[in-house]
Protein backbone atom coordinates (compact mmCIF):
# COMPACT_ATOMS: atom_id res chain seq x y z
CA UNK A 1 0.00 0.00 0.00
CA UNK A 2 1.05 3.39 -0.93
CA UNK A 3 2.92 5.28 1.79
CA UNK A 4 0.48 8.15 3.33
CA UNK A 5 -2.93 6.12 2.28
CA UNK A 6 -5.15 4.51 4.79
CA UNK A 7 -8.64 3.32 4.73
CA UNK A 8 -11.23 3.94 6.83
CA UNK A 9 -15.36 3.25 8.13
CA UNK A 10 -18.09 5.04 8.86
CA UNK A 11 -19.99 3.93 12.01
CA UNK A 12 -22.66 7.14 12.70
CA UNK A 13 -19.97 10.12 12.55
CA UNK A 14 -17.01 8.31 13.62
CA UNK A 15 -14.42 7.08 10.65
CA UNK A 16 -12.61 4.38 12.19
CA UNK A 17 -9.22 2.85 10.76
CA UNK A 18 -9.25 -0.57 9.48
CA UNK A 19 -6.43 -3.04 10.64
CA UNK A 20 -3.53 -3.34 8.44
CA UNK A 21 -4.42 -6.36 6.60
CA UNK A 22 -7.45 -5.29 5.60
CA UNK A 23 -6.38 -2.18 4.36
CA UNK A 24 -3.52 -4.01 2.26
CA UNK A 25 -6.55 -5.83 1.05
CA UNK A 26 -8.94 -3.06 0.32
CA UNK A 27 -6.15 -1.13 -1.64
CA UNK A 28 -5.92 -4.55 -3.67
CA UNK A 29 -9.45 -4.16 -4.51
CA UNK A 30 -9.38 -0.54 -5.22
CA UNK A 31 -6.14 -0.82 -7.81
CA UNK A 32 -7.92 -3.34 -9.46
CA UNK A 33 -11.08 -1.38 -9.51
CA UNK A 34 -13.10 -4.38 -8.16
CA UNK A 35 -14.93 -6.01 -5.45
CA UNK A 36 -14.71 -8.86 -3.40
CA UNK A 37 -14.94 -11.27 0.38
CA UNK A 38 -11.94 -10.22 2.59
CA UNK A 39 -10.60 -11.46 5.83
CA UNK A 40 -11.14 -8.56 8.51
CA UNK A 41 -9.23 -8.63 11.50
CA UNK A 42 -11.19 -5.19 11.85
CA UNK A 43 -15.02 -7.45 12.12
CA UNK A 44 -13.60 -10.41 12.95
CA UNK A 45 -14.87 -12.87 10.04
CA UNK A 46 -15.09 -12.09 5.91
CA UNK A 47 -16.51 -8.57 4.82
CA UNK A 48 -17.98 -8.01 1.43
CA UNK A 49 -15.78 -4.82 -0.15
CA UNK A 50 -17.54 -2.98 -3.27
CA UNK A 51 -14.95 0.16 -4.21
CA UNK A 52 -16.97 1.18 -6.81
CA UNK A 53 -19.55 1.75 -3.98
CA UNK A 54 -17.25 2.62 -1.29
CA UNK A 55 -19.24 0.08 0.71
CA UNK A 56 -18.30 -2.55 3.30
CA UNK A 57 -21.10 -5.27 4.69
CA UNK A 58 -20.83 -7.15 7.43
CA UNK A 59 -23.52 -9.53 8.04
CA UNK A 60 -26.78 -7.50 7.64
CA UNK A 61 -24.54 -4.40 8.11
CA UNK A 62 -23.04 -1.95 5.69
CA UNK A 63 -20.47 0.56 6.26
CA UNK A 64 -19.32 3.46 3.81
CA UNK A 65 -15.49 3.27 3.52
CA UNK A 66 -13.03 6.61 2.74
CA UNK A 67 -9.90 5.75 1.09
CA UNK A 68 -7.36 8.75 3.15
CA UNK A 69 -4.10 10.45 1.56
CA UNK A 70 -2.59 12.45 4.26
Amino acid sequence: MAKGIEWVYAIGSSWNRCDPMTQREIERLWANDAAGWIKSSSFGDYVYVDTAELSLTYGAYSYTIARRCF
